[in-house]
């Protein structure tokens, strides 16, 4: 079974991808702020990584580059930016901070699907 960690601050992102991973039938948790999702990372290792790039503490691309660059256990797991900006600069700099993909919000469960089902292969 995938095991997903998903990085998000806000309430209503985190009961609306609970829902989508609720009835896709995978196993997650949830990191409500970066300080706990690089304490989980360096403990768990998951499947794949749904990082929201505006939190309030550490941003996803600060997130990314020390899981990527420390010792742990997510060093090689994909992660999957979260962001309600749409702008193809946030896209680039995802990318380019280590992330390997771009889900914009809201989620949709359909690209949701998709990503998980490509992290299966990898």
């Amino acid at each position: 079974m995938t095991r997903i960690l998903l990085v998000e601050d806000e309430p209503i992102a985190r009961t609306m991808a609970t829902e989508i991973f609720d009835h896709l039938q995978v196993f997650f948790e949830i990191a409500k702020d970066g300080e706990e999702a690089l304490n989980r990372l360096q403990k768990e290792a998951y499947d794949l990584i749904l990082c929201d790039l505006g939190l309030p503490d550490i941003t996803g691309f600060e997130i990314v580059r020390r899981t990527k660059s420390e010792e742990n256990p997510n060093q090689k797991t994909p992660f999957f930016a979260l962001t309600s900006h749409g702008d193809e600069r946030y896209r680039e700099r995802a990318i380019q901070s280590g992330m390997t993909g771009f889900l914009p919000k809201p989620l949709d469960e359909k690209r949701c699907q998709a990503v998980i089902e490509s992290v299966q292969y990898l």
